[in-house]
């Protein structure tokens, strides 16, 4: 029991205690002596290189600090010239300690160190001089500081005999060969000049590169570019880096100078010096570039490149372009020799262009101007103006009435266009075969993204009925062997005419049975001395297939060339009518009628087609024979049937209606 009481006081007795002790530790305490200052970090450089190296690369420089009252935060560093610093390092080095100008130095922060970085060590890009003889003295400063922000001193002076001695500057020499400046540029392409970038126009642009092959055997250096526009000019020849045709630089803004990273430029707007205009503007320009090394030393001889722009106006309205070779009406066309035939005829050439202008004057858009290229005996060139001429142009517009084939890959043609549509041009395409190679077995012809017809115009495929079979050396479509299909076209979307018929018996009869001048070639096969040969042509290898004959290397034939008609529209029907397939962001315009279609409402049907083309060929019934695309740059729209097949009254509609619509929204 007394235990028990005993226990509870003892208790209590410690808990007075330890109350009093705590009160009276809320008291202020009190310090005797004096408060130690801050003390300055001591940054090294490192003995190896020594004081004096000669170098003809930048070298890496190591160095190290310490700091007995705290720990490093950041390492600076700077190299200056011995001449801007009057050979006087110290006087430099009191100089910056007092004023605090550090705006040039380079800062490595110890708390924020990119991967493979050190804190103390870099390669130091040192000067040189253009000439490689010279060696050029300059000295590296480099200062550690501490935490609170205190700057290390760049000599120490010793307490025991107060001798200063160098802490963190030396000095360096270095020597340079110019680097060289690499750009290859195609000279003979036209580029485009906007004001600015958009979406489809990403502007002119050139790369570069640099090098440094004598200084650095191996590995390249990294490499500043500094870039100037001269312009513009009106010949190549007058293009020079003349100060007064100057148009813009290079320029990097977090540097506030014309020394950039990058071995790439964008150039646009061009004529900025030179104020707007209402008109289509086709010049010359020069690109200058040159690379300055790790020693700052620019390249002496600058790459150059002279290249010609066109900027668009637009200043006009419509263009037609006349896409056909007319081989079938005028056989001097296909490229024979003119001493075995007729004398050449253009009425077909007038009579289809006069008929295109007058549609499109009837519909209420007169053509500006009417383009067709004629080389003569290359019947199958294909070309579009000028630039500077495609480019005054607000739409272009081809008619094409031909089933030959074109002996040039189309997106090679019709490279020139996407450039014209990126800019915003309008486009349409009228015709057979407009996009494919002709063929002559039915064929499906896929494009892919990025090709001209898939990317521009939605389609992303086009099926070849097959054209020009030969039997027993007859050219041109037959029954049976050739299908004429086309009866009508069947819109599809309100705002174009219904019903498109066709009438073969109207323009395309007088347009293709032309007796004294549809081909016909009667042969005679002979196997002949090769003493002949100079009065010989070798046969066509089409026309061997088509006859059964093997020996290919010994046959040679003497042509007689006779002129005679055996063609004629034989299904009442519009002939070679491809289809498409279109892609998603492609509008459907057009659908074909087929002489042979399941409706049953023109004598025949499906099952009729079957039996005389066989199953491996398609009936374009139903299917799409027009599309049309719409971006907020450009338009584009393309129909595989003819107009010159069409009654001249529905082709007028038809003309007004796409035209219409092709020139809808238009701002230009």
């Amino acid at each position: 029991m007394h235990n028990k009481h005993a226990k509870i006081l003892l208790f209590v007795a410690a808990a007075l205690i330890v109350s009093a002790l705590m009160f009276s530790g809320c008291s202020k305490p009190s310090f005797e002596g004096d408060q130690q200052e801050n003390a300055r970090p001591k940054c090294y450089i490192s003995n190896i290189p020594t004081e004096g190296e000669d170098y003809s690369q930048n070298p890496q420089l190591f160095w190290f600090a310490t700091d007995e009252d705290g720990f490093i935060s950041q390492y600076r560093y700077i190299v200056k010239k011995a001449e801007d610093v009057n050979d006087d390092p110290m006087a430099y080095a009191e100089n910056v300690l007092a004023n605090g100008d550090y705006d040039d130095w380079t800062v490595i922060y110890t708390d924020s160190l990119t991967p493979g970085q050190s804190a103390t060590s870099d390669t130091i890009a040192l000067f040189a001089a253009a000439d490689p003889e010279i060696y050029t003295p300059q000295y590296f400063f480099v200062q550690a500081v501490d935490n609170y922000g205190l700057p290390s001193n760049f000599t120490d002076t010793n307490e025991t005999n107060g001798n200063i001695r160098t802490l963190a500057y030396r000095m360096y020499s270095r020597n340079n060969n110019p680097p060289e400046t690499h750009m290859s540029v195609d000279t003979e392409r036209i580029y485009f000049n906007l004001d600015d970038t958009t979406d489809t126009y990403s502007g002119i642009n050139f790369s570069w590169s640099g090098s440094d092959s004598i200084d650095y055997r191996r590995s390249q250096p990294p490499f500043e570019y500094h870039w100037k526009v001269y312009g513009p000019f009106a010949s190549r020849e007058e293009a020079t880096a003349d100060p007064e045709k100057f148009v813009y630089e290079s320029y990097d803004s977090t540097k506030n100078s014309v020394w950039i990273d990058r071995e790439a430029a964008t150039l646009f707007n061009l004529y900025r010096n030179q104020g707007g205009s209402d008109m289509t503007r086709s010049d010359f320009f020069l690109f200058e570039v040159m690379s300055r090394d790790d020693a700052f030393v620019p390249d002496p001889t600058p790459a150059r490149a002279v290249f010609q722009v066109v900027e668009p106006g637009f200043e006009r309205g419509l263009l037609l372009v006349d896409n056909n070779s007319y081989i079938a009406q005028d056989f001097v066309y296909h490229g024979r020799e003119p001493r075995f035939l007729p004398a050449r005829d253009d009425s077909a050439i007038v009579a289809l262009q006069t008929y295109v202008k007058s549609v499109f004057s009837q519909a209420g858009y007169p053509a500006d101007s009417l383009f067709y290229k004629y080389v003569e005996y290359q019947p199958n060139t294909r070309g579009l103006p000028p630039f500077d001429t495609l480019f005054q142009f607000k739409y272009v517009v081809f008619f094409r009435e031909q089933h030959r084939p074109v002996e040039v890959k189309e997106e090679v043609l019709f490279e020139p266009l996407k450039d014209y549509l990126d800019l915003g041009g309008r486009v349409i395409f009228i015709g057979w075969n407009t996009f494919s190679l002709s063929s002559t077995e039915p064929v499906m012809q896929n494009f892919a993204p990025g090709e001209f017809a898939y990317e521009y115009f939605g389609i992303q495929a086009e099926y070849n009925t097959g054209w020009n079979q030969i039997v027993q050396g007859e050219f041109g479509p037959q029954l049976g062997i050739t299908p004429e299909e086309l009866v009508q076209a069947e819109a599809i979307v309100p705002d174009m005419p219904p019903v498109l018929p066709t009438d073969p018996d109207g323009h395309m009869a007088e347009y293709y049975v032309r007796p004294q001048y549809a081909p016909f070639i009667d042969t005679i096969i002979n196997r002949i001395d090769t003493t002949w040969i100079l009065d010989t042509i070798q046969i066509d290898p089409l026309i061997i297939d088509t006859l059964g004959i093997d020996d290919m290397d010994t046959l040679w034939i003497y042509p007689t060339i006779k002129m005679r008609n055996t063609y004629e529209f034989t299904g009442g029907a519009e002939p070679w009518v491809s289809y498409y397939v279109k892609t998603i962001d492609a509008e459907a315009v057009y659908t074909a009628r087929s002489v042979y279609s399941s409706k049953d409402i023109y004598g025949h049907d499906k099952r009729e087609f079957q039996r005389l083309f066989g199953s491996s060929r398609e009936s374009i019934d139903g299917r799409v024979v027009g599309v049309r695309k719409a971006t907020d740059v450009y338009r584009t729209a393309s129909f595989s049937f003819s107009l010159y097949c069409m009654p001249e009254n529905y082709a007028v509609e038809f003309i007004r209606s796409i035209m219409d619509w092709l020139t809808a929204e238009d701002v230009r």
